[in-house]
C-alpha cells in the first residue's frame, strides 16, 4: 500500500544519509593518514548516492591533487 511505499522510501533516504556520513568521515580520516586512494573510493560511493555532495567533491578533489592528478582535481 501507499504508506508502506512511503516508509520504504523514507528508510532508504535515511540509510543513504547515514552511509554518506560514515563514508565522508572515513574519507576525512584517510586524508589525514594520506591514504588518498581510499579517499577517492569513499567519495566515489558518496557521489553515486548524491552527485552534488560538496564534501565528497572537495575531499576527492583534494585526494586527486595530492596524487598529482591536477586535471581530475580541478574537475571536482
Amino acid at each position: 500500500n501507499n504508506q508502506n511505499e512511503n516508509e520504504s522510501i523514507l528508510l532508504k533516504q535515511m540509510k543513504d544519509k547515514l552511509k554518506c556520513t560514515y563514508l565522508l568521515n572515513s574519507a576525512q580520516c584517510n586524508l589525514k593518514l594520506e591514504n588518498y586512494k581510499y579517499v577517492i573510493e569513499d567519495c566515489n560511493t558518496v557521489l553515486e548516492i548524491d552527485k552534488e555532495n560538496i564534501k565528497g567533491l572537495y575531499r576527492r578533489g583534494k585526494a586527486f591533487y595530492k596524487l598529482g592528478d591536477l586535471i581530475k582535481a580541478k574537475e571536482d
